[in-house]
């Protein structure tokens, strides 16, 4: 018997869980339209004195592999497996900036996941965070073969800028 513990948020059904630091057909990808999320991730940010983010590659792959392990494990956890935490996945990806993950269940679409995200305090801290330059945002539904209670699952990776090298004169 395997047992899941969900770590995070749990004020109602969808639910959302923050964090800071199978087969193919267990899982469809969402399409997620990445000019609209931009734009309303960042129409956020404005209305909060705050920078704009742009879309970053590696976090886009992060949030991408986070919403497929959720979908098809069909629950929401920043540690979804064994040694699959949010810190360990982040480090993985080779990503080496300050970052954070939202993650959601049972939205949508993108503006239902930012809105859940805007009124859990965890989930706009990390929004609004000024250190955040970059983001990705991905989501996934559960197969259409199996039951889910909550069908799709959202993952956004945010980031800020990595150190950058700087040679030292000899």
């Amino acid at each position: 018997m395997q047992r899941r513990v969900l770590i995070g948020l749990f004020a109602s059904t969808p639910f959302l869980t923050a964090c800071t630091f199978g087969s193919s057909s267990d899982f469809d990808p969402v399409s997620v339209d990445q000019r609209a999320a931009e734009a309303a991730i960042n129409e956020i940010r404005r209305q909060h004195g705050l920078q704009e983010l742009h879309h970053d590659r590696v976090l886009q792959i992060a949030a991408n592999n986070q919403a497929r392990l959720m979908a098809e494990a069909d629950t929401m956890s920043h540690s979804v497996s064994a040694g699959n935490d949010f810190g360990a996945r982040i480090k993985r990806t080779g990503f080496s900036g300050p970052a954070a993950e939202n993650l959601s269940a049972g939205r949508v679409s993108v503006s239902s996941a930012l809105g859940g995200w805007m009124r859990s305090p965890g989930h706009r801290q990390n929004m609004l965070n000024p250190a955040f330059d970059a983001y990705g945002l991905a989501a996934a539904r559960v197969g259409p073969e199996r039951d889910s209670r909550y069908g799709i699952y959202w993952a956004m990776l945010l980031g800020g800028p990595r150190p950058q090298f700087v040679p030292r004169s000899v």
